[in-house]
């Protein structure tokens, strides 16, 4: 017997983590994606970028170093073997962060 389902049909709300827009500085597409996406910087990340993947409940899926040494750097980012749902990308360098919802579907 199923007792209090509930259904959400809007994307859920993450409590405790923060989640900011990309800004112009990066691009993170396809998103939802189906397995690789690929993560674009321009030259206000210049450097290298840290990239940690995990998942809603904070688990760590990656911890990766991205290098941006040109200014403008593409990273395409193998994600087939993890499972469907929503996580998180975190990427800082020095005092610069930003969180960023990926879905994969």
């Amino acid at each position: 017997m199923i007792d209090d389902l509930y259904i959400q049909k809007d994307s859920p709300i993450i409590q405790g983590a923060e989640i900011s827009k990309v800004n112009d500085n990066i691009l993170i597409y396809p998103n939802p994606t189906k397995g690789d996406f690929i993560i674009e910087f321009d030259n206000t990340w210049i450097g290298e970028i840290q990239l940690e993947i995990s998942d809603l409940l904070g688990r760590s899926i990656s911890n990766t170093s991205l290098g941006n040494s040109s200014g403008s750097s593409s990273h395409n980012i193998d994600f087939n073997s993890e499972n469907d749902g929503i996580y998180l990308l975190k990427m800082t360098q020095g005092e610069k962060r930003v969180v960023y919802r990926l879905i994969k579907e």
